[in-house]
């Protein structure tokens, strides 16, 4: 009688399962989430008390249960107990006192119910161990052949149809973004997978599409405000410069809004005052430990750069900014792009910008170096730091770069022998400085960029040894003869000594192989440019804009490498060289308000010129045929010539395969000239791209 009575129902759902692993991943969602909703779920021996036998009370269990869940996994059959608990569950479901549920977990429904696989294996063991012919495993064979018969659910990687919100963030590594994310095959269609990054460059590497990428922008004024008034109780009583002084150092990072609401909570205004000022001086440590995570994370190669842009090169140009470094031995290539993908830095219209506590916090990390003594640190950019350095020439000097640029010129007494002593000084820029002492400057040999407009003393002298300078700029410099120890300088590639009133002649300039780049605009008095000018292999750039009274002048026109050649307001040429060979390089040249009469028939030769101009050209009174010639011609400035009467007769009987004349000028400039009729623009074919209208660039 007893037998024949249905057991009392304890348990909603009865888990059957094998392996601590199920147990910590899906086992325990799945037991998580049935508790969550009410259902009362036996998972094993956490029901039973302890002392009691296992056997009958998981027996019981089952007995006591709606619905028994069975997941069968690789190494389920392993387990005898697991195959006695299929078995039970079997036998209740067979009298209708308990309803199946079975999840095929990373297994195939045929691997259980017909014995294949994992399942062939552990069953051969259990035949070896009880006898091929026991009744046990006879009866579990059974059970497993009926359980896998059930209609169930089947789990494997397929664990991927699955439509999730997979949110990663402050991800730093690719092998992060392999493991979690790295296949989409992994996530169903309509998934979405939210990466949150310092570095854009993890994005790019897993080929995540531009317009996918957004990039956090900081709060808005209105947003800012509102966030900070969050955390500073009573803001409406505080003066509106203080809350707006709080607000513009934070420039809308809600960090720093949040950071300065702690500090400034509750605070009276003189609070606030003295708050704002020790900031200015000295970052939160809590904001700068956060922002410093991205610099720490970088290469010797970018620390460096990005510690220069922060002392000394925001709002500097790229181009100019990557000559200096460069010619420190720092690689802006690649430096530049992995700061911005870094969000360390912004090039905006080619100028370097970052936030300002970006820019605070890598002053910071120059301070910290050694706060009490500016000789101890790598930068320098403050006038009473550079003050205290150059004003003694003691031993032991750390300093690696200065750049001091004043808003108007200051007095600085500055020791003969300050730079002599540091050997580490590879970068020196002084702008608005002037030095009270007028004797020879000594600079060390380990120099690589000199800049200092305006400089008074009365020459340049160097440590001996092999000079390492690549950069100088000394224009508006007060001395004559310049740097006659040119022998010196092998690797020097860029001079500027604009400028310089008493510079007479330029020195001879064989024995810098290397220079690409020469500018010696408005030397009034230089008469005369040396003839090894014409030699310089790797020249790309000459300057010679408003030196009146110029008049020997060498065929640079053989430098194989230039790009482009200024010789505006040179009012004493008279005469433009003969060009002897195709010039591939040559893009821009500028003979604005020169003497010339005419220009050589060889004009030809400059294949590839896009921009000339011959604007005041007063003498100009024609153009030779050969100008037609020029087909990657861009702009013409004929502006002022005013005795440029026409253009020259077009015959292409020389040159059948010449039909378009000009084809690529888009500008053409020709008023206050006296011109009368142009001849050469009546065939449609010419000209194609001209645009009568201003020019892009009028001051060239």
């Amino acid at each position: 009688m007893a037998s024949s009575l249905k057991p009392k129902k304890i348990y909603d759902v009865f888990l059957s399962f094998r392996g601590a692993e199920l147990r910590l991943n899906f086992i325990g969602h799945l037991y998580q989430a049935l508790i969550r909703d009410g259902i009362h779920t036996f998972r094993d021996s956490e029901e039973l008390e302890k002392g009691d036998q296992i056997s009958p009370m998981l027996m019981e269990a089952i007995e006591e249960s709606h619905i028994a869940v069975i997941v069968f996994s690789k190494d389920y059959a392993s387990s005898g107990w697991c195959l006695e608990e299929v078995a039970k569950i079997m036998e209740c479901e067979e009298q209708g006192n308990l309803t199946v549920l079975p999840v095929f977990y990373k297994v195939d429904p045929k691997e259980v119910r017909e014995g294949r696989e994992s399942y062939q294996r552990a069953l051969d063991k259990h035949e070896s161990k009880f006898g091929k012919d026991s009744d046990k495993v006879k009866r579990w064979k059974e059970a497993l052949f009926n359980a896998g018969s059930l209609s169930g659910w089947h789990l494997n990687d397929e664990l991927g149809r699955k439509k999730v919100l997979l949110i990663l963030d402050d991800v730093d590594d690719l092998r992060q973004l392999n493991a979690l994310a790295g296949e989409g095959k992994w996530f169903g269609n309509g998934s979405r997978i939210i990466i949150t990054t310092r570095d854009k460059q993890l994005l790019t590497c897993q080929g995540i599409y531009q317009d996918h990428v957004y990039e956090v922008k900081v709060l808005e004024d209105s947003q800012a405000r509102e966030l900070l008034s969050k955390h500073t109780s009573q803001m409406h009583q505080i003066r509106i410069d203080l809350v707006n002084g709080a607000l513009n150092y934070a420039k809308g990072l809600p960090l720093a809004l949040e950071v300065l609401g702690s500090l400034l909570c509750g605070g009276t205004e003189d609070v606030w005052k003295s708050t704002l000022i020790k900031l200015s001086r000295s970052p939160d440590k809590t904001i700068n430990n956060v922002l410093k995570i991205s610099y720490e994370g970088l290469d010797v190669n970018e620390k460096e750069i990005f510690l220069h842009i922060a002392c000394f090169f925001r709002g500097w140009t790229r181009q100019y900014t990557k000559k200096i470094l460069q010619s420190c031995d720092l690689e802006t290539a690649a430096g530049f792009e992995i700061l911005v993908k870094r969000s360390l830095i912004k090039i905006e219209f080619d100028i370097l910008e970052m936030h300002d506590l970006i820019q605070l916090m890598g002053k910071d990390i120059v301070n910290q170096e050694c706060r009490e003594d500016p000789r101890r640190r790598s930068r320098l950019w403050l006038y009473d730091d550079v003050d205290e350095v150059l004003s003694h020439d003691k031993e032991d000097c750390a300093v690696k770069a200065i750049v001091l640029r004043l808003p108007e010129w200051t007095e600085m007494c500055i020791h003969p022998d300050a730079f002599t002593k540091m050997r580490r000084l590879r970068l020196l820029i002084l702008h608005n400085l002037q030095d009270s002492f007028r004797g020879p400057l000594c600079l060390p040999e380990g120099l690589k960029w000199f800049e200092w407009p305006g400089c008074a003393c009365r020459s340049i002298e160097y440590s001996p040894g092999s000079m390492k300078l690549v950069g100088i700029d000394m224009s508006k410099a007060n001395f004559g003869v310049v740097l006659e120890q040119f022998k010196d300088f092998q690797q020097l590639k860029y001079i500027n000594f604009s400028y310089c009133e008493s510079l007479i002649h330029i020195p001879d300039l064989s024995c810098t192989p290397h220079l690409e780049k020469l500018v010696l605009s408005c030397c009034e008095n230089m008469v005369e440019a040396h003839e090894s000018i014409a030699y310089l292999k790797k020249l790309r750039e000459l300057t010679l804009d408003g030196c009146s009274q110029l008049s020997v002048f060498p065929n640079v026109l053989k430098t194989k490498r230039l790009r482009h050649l200024y010789l505006r307001d040179c009012k004493n040429l008279e005469r433009f060289p003969d060009i002897p060979h195709k010039l591939e390089r040559l893009i821009g040249l500028s003979l604005r308000g020169t003497a010339i009469k005419e220009l050589p028939s060889s004009i030809e030769n400059l294949v590839s010129l896009k921009r000339l101009s011959l604007t005041d050209c007063k003498d100009l009174v024609s153009l030779p045929s050969s100008i037609y010639g020029l087909h990657n011609l861009e702009e013409l400035h004929l502006l002022g010539c005013i005795s440029f009467i026409g253009f020259p007769k077009y015959d292409d009987s020389a040159d059948p395969s010449r039909k378009i004349r000009l084809s690529s000028l888009k500008y053409l400039g020709l008023s206050e000239t006296s011109l009368t009729e142009l001849e050469f623009l009546e065939n449609p074919s010419c000209c194609p791209k001209l645009r009568l209208e201003e020019s892009p660039s009028l001051s060239f």
